[in-house]
């Protein structure tokens, strides 16, 4: 009488080759968006890492023009959370959070983006992050710390 281990039985081998072959057809469905290995590299690992919160203030001709909606929208579709306000010696400021790449786009965007700004200045330090914010929001106008 012949002994057969799982791999030297025909029917297995072909089980084994049918596995690889069809892993080997549909790996790309293991890396579209929302599998979910990204679900988890996205919203735990990434954010842990490249997360960060920063207040920025940008001086010049950025009151009067709609510089604070711009920025808002801006934000917004950056998918960053924060805040922008008025201060009364004329400068904008905000604090904006999300991932490093979207905070350094939205800074590009504040110096560059907007048609009538006329930027002199630009300020932006890294503060400690915040719980439980949710959108980007205009905040009502204040005087400087």
């Amino acid at each position: 009488m012949r002994v057969r281990g799982p791999v030297s039985h025909p029917s297995s081998f072909i089980c084994i080759l049918r596995a690889i072959f069809l892993l080997l057809r549909h790996w790309h469905c293991l890396v579209k968006p929302a599998s979910c290995f990204e679900i988890i590299l996205f919203s735990i690992i990434l954010p842990v890492a490249f997360f960060m919160r920063v207040i920025f203030r940008i001086y010049g001709s950025v009151q009067g023009i709609g510089y604070r909606w711009f920025v808002r929208d801006a934000a917004a579709g950056l998918a960053l959370t924060g805040l922008v306000r008025n201060l009364r010696d004329g400068s904008v400021e905000g604090e904006a959070q999300g991932g490093k790449k979207a905070i350094d786009a939205l800074m590009l965007k504040l110096k560059t983006g907007h048609p009538l700004a006329v930027i002199t200045k630009a300020e932006v330090n890294i503060t400690e992050e915040l719980a439980g914010e949710k959108d980007f929001v205009i905040d009502s106008s204040r005087q400087e710390r």
